[in-house]
């Protein structure tokens, strides 16, 4: 694959690695403009309206060669098209300032291979691309409300059909959809704009949050590999072959006011058209950041959450280590040993007030000290972000709280939330984090954190996601390198370079419901949306629940949390789970959910729902509606079929049971 460089007007599209066939350049008109030509690795201007059409055959190490990697640009004063077989991508940079999305004004080639949009009146964008990854830099050149960058325009992908819609933080629905023939701005603003358990219950139609894929003849997967400053999402909508397509990084209600002068690093994009989407995938996931110095391996252990809830105690966490060590132990593979025992939401005072309640007569150093003796690591929760509104704290330090904006818990009330960019709270959250470490605890399982990317008014001018990325900096220097972060209810790809840990998927139970059946496929679902992200960071499935399903249901379950490929905590409590259920928890279970990689699913499921099915309203008409894919390749090359359905279910020739799982190694 030769190496040449490329410049382009578009700052997400470059390279199309992974489609099958040779492309057809085509040819485009822009009545009115001049069109931009190459010449010498820069761009000049050109009168009359022929498209100009170059090689686009780059090489980049960290990127797979390809047989599109000849793909074919042609390029205009502002837009650019790719083709590749028969799929074609035409977008326009813009960017959104003093509240509205801006359309570039002039675009032109820079010194160093890459290209510059001005946008008049407010500022230069600069793109530069390597590989399928594309980078912009903002320049203001007037005072501004700068709130961020994208692309639009349009995708000619033939036979599209289905694309994925990504929830915005761990818990948010998430899955495979119809494309939606329209979609209109008050939609997309809605739900753009939706935070918390509204956002989390999405029917996915107007966005997808930080990737999506397309399926088609000739496929699209597309993402931000960055989370420093803006939120990023993607609209699709349309009849195929054309597709109406936008970009997005920011424009969701934060901005940062710039000054002329003042330059500000834009999130990097992939772009990839392929026939080969779950290969196109695997790459988007190995270009995320990571932590390269983690602690976190693959684990086994209990989480006391998933049936004490928050009646937890310190007579609970030590019977039923007692019973882990005893009836778990033999069932994980040495390597994976000690087990770890992690004490859940129950154990502190309240939500703002991170110290040991009168259930812990203890304290939390003889407790741990003691699971330490009895041979187990330890971890602990706490949503250190957010503080009960009507604690003391509030009153004495309201400066230290984000003015105009909170999460309301549905149990607990108003809770307000930490300004990290004031120096007092910023104290407070280190204090909070290196308290409960000076524990013992070499585990911290950190919720609720997407609070954290709330826009509001705070001591400094930041985003949210600024404002959120600088809490992980603080939770990890004051938790030191070797401490295992978990992260839960908190946006990917933001703080990977940090955390050890992600949980991937929604809760498996609710407390009103207890163990039930209809909240399995919706954890499974996630895991089929987000796998790539398990490529940059260690992902947590929830536990599979042994008691009150039937063996048939516990087996689907226990693949379900198998499939993300990190852990495997149990979060029964034990003391009344029937011995015989132990053996439900199969070998291959275990071995697949402690792999450290995960298990890769067909991208789309037999059946393309047009929004994305609620748990709780599966759970209320007593149905499984979820659409979630069958067949799931396993890291030691078997596969799994599952049947997440109701009903018994032929698929290629053979007929599964309903909700039953079935493993098939290769002949």
């Amino acid at each position: 694959m030769k190496s040449q460089t490329i410049i382009i007007i578009s700052a997400a599209l470059l390279l199309a690695p992974g489609c099958g066939e040779d492309p057809v350049p085509q040819a485009v008109t822009d009545s009115g403009a001049s069109d931009v030509s190459a010449s010498d690795g820069g761009l000049t201007d050109a009168q009359g309206t022929d498209a100009l059409v170059f090689d686009s055959g780059l090489s980049d190490a960290s990127q797979q060669a390809s047989p599109c990697a000849n793909a074919a640009w042609t390029l205009l004063s502002s837009r650019v098209e790719l083709t590749c077989g028969a799929a074609r991508l035409t977008l326009t940079p813009s960017i959104h300032a003093d509240g509205a999305w801006r359309d570039p004004t002039n675009c032109q080639g820079t010194g160093n291979g890459g290209l510059e949009c001005g946008f008049s009146g407010f500022g230069r964008l600069e793109l530069t691309a390597q590989g399928s990854l594309i980078t912009s830099r903002y320049i203001s050149d007037a005072e501004h409300e700068f709130g961020g960058h994208g692309l639009k325009g349009i995708a000619r992908i033939p036979g599209a059909d289905a694309w994925l819609s990504n929830g915005f933080q761990s818990w948010s629905q998430s899955g495979v959809i119809a494309v939606p023939e329209r979609v209109s701005e008050v939609e997309t603003d809605t739900a753009i704009r939706s935070t918390g358990d509204i956002e989390v219950i999405r029917n996915g139609v107007a966005n997808s949050w930080w990737h999506t894929f397309v399926r088609g003849e000739n496929s699209m997967v597309l993402g931000a590999t960055t989370a420093e400053r803006f939120k990023s999402w993607l609209s699709i909508s349309g009849v195929a072959p054309n597709l109406s397509i936008r970009l997005s990084s920011g424009g969701t209600g934060e901005s940062l006011q710039l000054p002329s002068g003042r330059v500000v690093e834009g999130e990097t994009w992939f772009l990839d058209l392929t026939d080969d989407i779950n290969e196109s995938l695997n790459r988007y996931g190995r270009s995320l950041p990571s932590r390269d110095a983690s602690a976190a391996r693959p684990e086994a252990g209990w989480n006391s959450w998933y049936e004490l809830w928050d009646t937890v105690d310190e007579e609970a966490v030590r019977a039923n280590a007692a019973l882990v060590a005893e009836h778990l132990t033999p069932r994980v593979p040495a390597e994976f040993l000690p087990l770890r025992i992690v004490v859940d939401d129950g154990w502190q005072r309240d939500w703002g007030e991170w110290t040991a309640n009168e259930k812990f007569p203890s304290g939390l150093n003889q407790l741990v000290t003691d699971l330490r003796t009895d041979g187990f690591h330890t971890g602990i929760w706490l949503a250190p972000l957010l503080v009960k509104g009507d604690l003391p704290l509030v009153a004495e330090h309201p400066d230290w709280f984000v003015e105009g904006a909170s999460f309301t818990h549905l149990r607990h009330g108003v809770m307000k939330i930490l300004d990290v960019t004031h120096p007092g709270a910023a104290d407070h959250l280190r204090g909070i984090i290196r308290s409960v470490v000076g524990h013992g605890f070499d585990l911290l399982k950190i919720d609720f954190l997407f609070a954290g990317t709330y826009e509001g008014q705070r001591l400094q001018r930041v985003t949210g996601m600024e404002a959120y990325n600088r809490a992980i900096d603080l939770i990890r220097e004051a938790a030191g390198p070797e401490t295992v972060i978990l992260s839960v209810g908190s946006p990917p790809i933001a703080g990977f370079d940090k955390m050890d840990v992600w949980r991937i998927g929604p809760d498996v139970a609710v407390q009103v419901f207890d163990a039930t059946w209809f909240f399995v496929p919706g954890v499974a679902r996630t895991t089929a949306s987000r796998w790539p992200y398990c490529r940059a960071i260690l992902c947590d499935g929830d536990p599979p629940l042994l008691r009150r399903l039937p063996q048939n249901e516990v087996n689907v379950a226990g693949w379900a949390a198998a499939f993300a490929g990190s852990a495997l905590f149990l979060s029964d409590d034990l003391r009344t789970l029937p011995p015989e259920r132990w053996d439900w928890l199969t070998p291959d279970i275990v071995y697949t959910a402690l792999a450290g990689e995960p298990s890769i699913p067909d991208p789309v499921p037999p059946v393309v729902p047009f929004e994305l099915t609620k748990a709780l309203a599966d759970q209320s008409a007593q149905q499984s509606r979820h659409e979630v894919p069958v067949r799931w390749a396993l890291p030691n090359g078997d596969t799994v079929y599952v049947n997440w359905s109701d009903n018994p279910m032929d698929y290629e020739g053979q007929r599964y049971s309903p909700r039953s799982a079935q493993r098939v190694s290769p002949p």
